[in-house]
């Protein structure tokens, strides 16, 4: 399991990819107030941090309940 610093690179570099083209394009074809962009800057705030905490989340508790899946199977011997 990452950290909370990994997990939050991770969405970073997912998400900015499509914040940058919705910026590029509300700039350029919209041109927004300083209100409206400041606003749009801070809901990508807020979906970084909520990706990133739910990433986590998942990271956390469903991975580690795999891995205690998988690790029971083989040891078993199934053919799952």
């Amino acid at each position: 399991m990452g950290t909370l610093g990994d997990t939050f690179k991770e969405v970073i570099v997912s998400t900015m990819p499509i914040a940058a083209i919705v910026m590029f394009l509300q700039l350029f074809l919209l041109k927004p107030s300083l209100e409206d962009f400041g606003l749009f800057l801070g809901c990508v705030i807020l979906v970084l941090i909520g990706f990133t905490i739910f990433l986590y989340g998942v990271d956390w508790g469903i991975n580690a309940v795999g891995e205690s899946v998988g690790t029971e199977i083989s040891r078993r011997k199934s053919r799952l």
